[in-house]
């Protein structure tokens, strides 16, 4: 992701390449499973709440300087978090980006086609 890529997005480029890694580090080594249905996605997520919050608050300040995302997280046990992320047009482009900070998934869990419910 380069601030050229989302001329929508307030950080620059160093900004961009540090909110990345940081949003990497929770979603890539806790992600169970994604489903994508054309601007939107759902990623399955195993988090404790100390987690859920740090990544309740990352999204908070990326909505900021990106208001074009569509972020819903929701506690569906108590170690899964749904993140529901979507991109308002003309951005979603950006879920590709996006969805390539949680390339840890294994390729059996992904499962682009599913249509979203």
């Amino acid at each position: 992701m380069t601030a050229q890529d989302f001329p929508a997005c307030s950080l620059d480029a160093d900004g961009m390449s540090r909110r990345a890694a940081e949003l990497r580090t929770l979603l890539a080594p806790h992600a169970t499973a994604i489903r994508r249905s054309g601007p939107r996605a759902e990623i399955d997520l195993s988090l404790d709440p100390v987690q859920e919050r740090a990544l309740a608050e990352l999204l908070r300040l990326e909505r900021e300087c990106c208001p074009f995302w569509r972020f819903s997280l929701s506690r569906r046990s108590a170690r899964l978090v749904r993140l529901e992320v979507g991109a308002d047009a003309p951005h979603e482009p950006a879920l590709d980006a996006f969805l390539t900070l949680v390339a840890a998934v294994p390729a059996a869990a992904a499962q682009p086609k599913r249509p979203l419910t």
